[in-house]
């Protein structure tokens, strides 16, 4: 499935600014449509709740980063 970020945003209880925000630090990657309105889809979703988890242990924004850049990568 995919979603706008008004949906997206309160499936996964962040704010549509906090979404915007963790694209703009490289946290997630998020596809675009001809119109260029973001799409997101439930393998973002999964992501987000890692970087939930992780933010959750006390993970550092920086080290947060490291891992989505290494998530990158694997992908």
């Amino acid at each position: 499935m995919t979603y706008s970020i008004g949906e997206f945003s309160k499936i996964v209880g962040l704010s549509e600014h906090t979404l915007r925000f963790n694209e703009k630090e490289g946290l997630i990657k998020v596809n675009r449509d001809d119109n260029n309105f973001r799409i997101y889809t439930d393998e973002n979703k999964l992501w987000i709740e890692s970087l939930l988890h992780l933010k959750n242990t006390g993970m550092s924004l920086k080290d947060m980063k490291q891992f989505a850049m290494w998530g990158a990568c694997w992908g």
